[in-house]
């Protein structure tokens, strides 16, 4: 551990004792720590520095490290002497501070210092400092916070008044000057930084579309987008619009807005679907999931799973969509439905998008999507991993989503009900410490995706980014798939004692995929499994009608 004081020299752990509570002081926790070792001299220097962490004027506490030199921030005086007291009495505190929640907890051996909302949990990436835990999961800075890389860590604790930092100001030129004196100047603040540090103009989306290079109030002022970090020359600031007529036009998107139309920044319009997604969701859990869809202007069918599984025209829609809560019968049903031959099976292998998301008290539940996939449901998880950061669904990349944080996926109440199992050849782009718990895989021409994440049910319902991303992504990936043969059923003969056969005249979609009508056989001549899971199968034939 270094300690310090502004103005003077860096001194040691023991010299400190003298500066503590003098003007302008720093108290300051920097270690090293090596990836798969365990940190038992960090450990002593973090309970030195929790020591001199005494009640005195807090102004500011940073956490940062190699894979973040610039770090994050608390900057409220009385979050700070809070967080201080609980790490100097080895108590606990949970405060709200510059849009983070910030923790001090027991984890292991001795306390955690944490800044994800949770203690003694494992997000990735994350900001955790608990040197004391006794094994290799000693947190981690912008890093997976259990088994984390070899880096730095620093923690620091700023006390006495404030020095003057840059403020970059409406005009954007700079001046050092104290933070109440830059905010009376409606300036931005930026702590610890001089002048040489920072930039103060970035590019500016105007609402015509243009891009000009100015200060984050100006560009507010204006009505544009900032994009801070980001010229002119790198940022898109316009993309395809699809308007209410289906049409497309590259529009800002405020002119997007303006016109009704939904957005797609940095986007061609060869490049996307204006058409509107049809999707047929389920009823349980829809008090938030369904009317988002809608809001997204998605023509919505809603049914019970039950009705879902029974349904003889799966093929009409986009993507089904099952929401979470779902109990002993509902996974019942789904295990029937996703059986060989079941009607999301069939609905998935033939070009269709199938999207179910698991979460439920109803216990363990094997078989519940096609392919084999089991739901594990013994203990629920308050945080996610990113297994697949650059996955679409998390970037938001190809249908204007948001680019979720690991933050984003804390304390939901539950986030998640349990994990996945049997999967089969997956791509897992969500894992909790037991396993995976958002993934996406092929089945047939389609795609299934199945999570255990709990959106839309308890403290979920306001992490509305996830949710967002989840409902679009789904749609993205519908409107990429490849189109099927599809035929018009002439007849269908119930065997077995089936009543849940596809009527004459139903459409009746196959895995066969096509660029023309031309593409498919003629004819098709089939036996199904009885939809629904009743007993019994059906016998199907066809003529082909069209390729969709």
């Amino acid at each position: 551990m270094r300690t310090k004081n502004l103005g003077l020299r860096t001194v040691g752990a023991a010299a400190l004792a003298a500066l503590v509570g003098t003007a302008q002081g720093q108290i300051v926790f920097e270690q090293d720590f090596v990836q798969g070792q365990p940190s038992p001299n960090q450990c002593t220097e973090w309970r030195a520095f929790q020591a001199l962490l005494v009640p005195q004027d807090y102004t500011l506490l940073v956490m940062k490290g190699t894979n973040d030199p610039d770090g994050i921030e608390c900057t409220d005086p009385d979050a700070i002497a809070a967080i201080a007291a609980a790490l100097n009495t080895n108590g606990a505190v949970a405060v709200d501070c510059d849009g983070r929640n910030w923790r001090v907890g027991a984890c292991g051996g001795g306390s955690e210092l944490s800044a994800m909302g949770s203690i003694c949990s494992c997000p990735n990436p994350g900001y955790i400092v608990r040197p004391c835990i006794g094994n290799a999961n000693w947190g981690g800075v912008n890093t997976a916070t259990c088994g984390g890389t070899t880096q730095t860590m620093i923690v620091e604790f700023h006390a006495g008044p404030p020095e003057p930092t840059a403020c970059c100001l409406e005009d954007a030129s700079c001046e050092m000057l104290l933070p109440d004196e830059c905010e009376g100047k409606e300036g931005i603040v930026h702590r610890n930084k001089t002048c040489d540090d920072v930039q103060c103009d970035w590019a500016c989306c105007l609402p015509d579309g243009s891009c000009e290079s100015l200060s984050s109030q100006r560009c507010d002022a204006e009505g544009g987008i900032w994009n801070e970090n980001s010229a002119c020359e790198d940022v898109e600031c316009t993309g395809a619009c699809c308007l209410p007529d289906d049409t497309c036009e590259i529009l800002s998107e405020q002119q997007c807005g303006d016109a009704g139309g939904r957005y797609n920044k940095g986007l061609a319009c060869e490049d996307v679907n204006c058409e509107i997604p049809s999707v047929l969701m389920s009823t349980n859990q829809s008090t938030i999931n369904n009317p988002r869809a809608q809001s997204f202007g998605y023509d919505v069918t809603a049914r019970s799973i039950t009705d879902i599984v029974a349904s003889q025209d799966l093929a009409g829609f986009d993507f089904v969509w099952i929401n979470p809560n779902v109990s002993a019968g509902d996974a019942a049903q789904l295990r029937a439905g996703s059986a060989e031959g079941g009607s999301l099976d069939l609905y998935a292998k033939g070009g269709g998008v199938l999207v179910i998301n698991i979460a439920g008290n109803a216990g363990d539940q094997a078989d519940i999507a096609p392919g084999g996939t089991d739901y594990i449901r013994r203990i629920t998880h308050q945080a996610e991993q990113f297994t697949t950061p650059d996955h679409p669904y998390l970037t938001g990349e190809g249908y204007n989503g948001a680019a979720l944080t690991v933050e984003e996926f804390n304390n939901w109440n539950s986030t998640d009900h349990g994990w996945l199992e049997g999967l089969p050849d997956a791509v897992t782009v969500l894992s909790n410490p037991d396993g995976p718990s958002w993934a996406q895989y092929d089945w047939g021409s389609g795609t299934v995706i199945v999570t255990t994440l709990t959106y839309g049910w308890g403290g979920g319902g306001g992490r509305l980014n996830p949710l967002d991303n989840h409902l679009k992504h789904s749609a993205f990936v519908a409107a990429t798939q490849a189109d099927n043969c599809t035929y018009k059923l002439k007849k269908s003969k119930a065997k077995g004692g089936c009543e849940n056969c596809p009527s004459v005249g139903d459409d009746f979609r196959t895995e066969a995929e096509c660029e023309i009508v031309k593409d498919c056989d003629k004819k098709v001549k089939t036996v199904i499994a009885c939809p629904g899971g009743g007993p019994g199968t059906c016998k199907l034939k066809g003529k082909r009608s069209s390729c969709g």
